[in-house]
């Protein structure tokens, strides 16, 4: 597949902090989403169901840590949720929209 990118309409910003260094300060305009999600992934969200699979889902395929997802604003969040469902069996998904 080829990578789906997103550009946030509302940018990041994130602490990096590396032992013995100083803490930098990144943006994080654009997400990758560079795969398709495999068993592992699925068996990675459990039983959530909705919303809190996607955010999951969305983690592991862009390399994202839980705390950048939760940063980021609801319109991109909606955004990229629209990106994963389009991945998932229809009975997987948010519902009805």
């Amino acid at each position: 597949m080829e990578p789906i990118t997103h550009t946030l309409a509302y940018p990041i910003k994130r602490t990096l902090r590396a032992v013995g260094a100083e803490p930098t300060e990144e943006t994080i305009t654009e997400v990758t989403i560079s795969r398709r999600p495999v068993g592992a992934d699925m068996r990675s969200v459990g039983n959530a169901t909705g919303m809190p699979m996607l955010l999951i889902l969305i983690g592991r395929l862009t390399g994202l840590p839980p705390s950048s997802i939760d940063m980021m604003d609801i319109q991109d969040v909606t955004a990229l949720s629209e990106i994963v469902s389009d991945f998932l069996p229809d009975s997987q998904g948010t519902g009805p929209t």
